[in-house]
């Protein structure tokens, strides 16, 4: 019982990290965080007045809300090493599998 138990949690961890790892590997290669649509324009609505301002834009000139540098910023970097991360885990708990497999 403890046997079937360890293998179906840790193959269960180990699907769960390939796809963390391949939903961090697509963000990055193809920054899912906008439309096309949304990338070719320049413009975005405030998120307290709803007026229009550039995506750019530090500060919304007609209320005064701050943006700073991170309403337009993306992190191919970070995805990259979380990919890299949940690849890792993914291999040591198919590795702790296989042990567990063969003891038995």
């Amino acid at each position: 019982m403890e046997i079937i138990l360890g293998i179906g949690l840790f193959s269960l961890i180990i699907l769960m990290c390939l796809f963390f790892a391949c939903m961090y590997l697509l963000k990055a290669y193809y920054g899912f965080t906008e439309s096309k649509e949304e990338k070719q324009n320049p413009m975005m609505s405030c998120y307290v007045c709803e007026k229009s301002i550039s995506k750019t834009a530090k500060m919304c000139p007609h209320c005064g809300e701050h943006y700073g540098d991170a309403n337009n910023t993306s992190y191919p970097v970070f995805d990259v090493i979380a990919t890299l991360f949940f690849l890792f885990f993914a291999f040591a708990a198919l590795m702790y599998l296989i042990e567990i497999i063969q003891k038995n």
